[in-house]
């Protein structure tokens, strides 16, 4: 993110002020479906789930390794 919000003013200035070409297309997927996945996982991580859904995987790791 941090990465982000330094490197915006260039891309604003070098990729949305521009005429469109495969390559800016290319970049901006890259970019950005990186970013937005990243952000998924971390919601996924830290969203708590409930006891009952936690007993209901069938590959959930237990102390003894994975069941």
């Amino acid at each position: 993110m941090y990465d982000h919000l330094l490197t915006l003013p260039d891309e604003l200035r070098l990729l949305w002020f521009r005429p469109k070409t495969a390559s800016t297309y290319a970049f901006l997927v890259n970019r950005y479906l990186a970013f937005f996945g990243n952000v998924a996982v971390l919601v996924f991580d830290f969203t708590p789930i409930s006891a009952t859904v936690r007993a209901n995987r069938p590959f959930a790791c237990r102390k003894g390794g994975l069941s």
